[in-house]
């Protein structure tokens, strides 16, 4: 398998075929990409595609992944650096985007096909599957950072998926897939927009975060006054995502205030009206709050 994936002849998907093509369609665009762009590109294909018949035998196929992986990361960012804003860039940029997209969601699927076990032995093979996928996309340290719990399959799914700020997620390209296809029609004038329309349908129609539907069930029974039975939804919202802000807001409401949650109340204290030693012991009502 590690052979067929890296650099099996008759695999047109290996790293090796994905190079070799990649520095043949940059000879034939050698008038519109960079020296800089066809110079890295065209090392990488010396280093990573002439000798490889004993990389397993040495094994060195960690050393040749991670050189792979360097070598694409150099060639985006010379790109990005030196590259004019024009049809070429963007033409560049959407098929990155696009192929972020496709790559996620492949991953993805096979993931979920693998199925989740009870047992203590596969509940420790889950961990390892769950850091193996995010690593595989770069993301792993950016997971970490933003969820501070287990590596279960539903939230690095959701967090692959629905992350609006990790440059790797299926919603974050989407988003940048519309305006790119929004400065292709300004650079391209006459060109029918249905590609950007689509991409503006798909980038507003992605799936809701997790624990959306007990939030909303919480905000609804908030609006009728009834705290105690949004409560335990409320709860679920917050556990289905620690780190969504609305939720944390709506549990606060469920537990100390009975008003609606759309009209947030900020009443600042007010020290109560000195009492008279000869007056009854009376609750004095605060100036201010009725």
């Amino acid at each position: 398998m590690p052979e067929w994936l890296a650099f099996h002849p008759q695999n047109s998907s290996s790293i090796r075929a994905s190079l070799t093509r990649a520095r043949e369609d940059a000879r034939g665009l050698r008038d519109r990409i960079s020296l800089e762009m066809w110079e890295t590109l065209n090392r990488a294909y010396l280093e990573l595609c002439l000798s490889t018949d004993r990389v397993l035998e040495q094994d060195g196929l960690h050393e040749y992944c991670v050189a792979a992986r360097e070598a694409s990361h150099l060639f985006s960012g010379i790109a990005y650096a030196t590259l004019p804003r024009d049809l070429g860039w963007y033409f560049l940029l959407a098929g990155q985007q696009l192929e972020r997209v496709d790559n996620v969601l492949r991953l993805l699927q096979v993931r979920e096909r693998q199925g989740v076990g009870l047992e203590p032995v596969a509940r420790g093979l889950e961990n390892h599957r769950g850091m193996a996928l995010l690593k595989s996309v770069s993301a792993y340290e950016a997971f970490r950072k933003r969820h501070h719990v287990a590596l279960e399959a539903r939230r690095i799914a959701a967090f692959l998926l629905l992350d609006p700020d990790f440059p790797r997620s299926v919603r974050h390209n989407l988003a940048a897939l519309q305006g790119t296809l929004m400065n292709i029609e300004r650079l391209n004038p006459g060109a029918p927009g249905t590609a950007t329309r689509q991409a503006g349908w798909l980038e507003t129609h992605h799936p809701p975060h997790p624990g959306a539907g007990q939030l909303g069930v919480a905000q609804q029974l908030l609006a009728l006054d009834q705290n105690e039975r949004a409560l335990p939804y409320a709860q679920r919202a917050v556990q289905a995502d620690p780190n969504e802000p609305r939720a944390d807001y709506v549990l606060g409401q469920a537990l100390d205030l009975p008003q609606p949650l759309d009209v947030p109340i900020a009443v600042e204290p007010v020290a109560p009206a000195p009492r008279r030693l000869d007056e009854p012991h009376a609750l004095v009502q605060p100036q201010g709050l009725r």
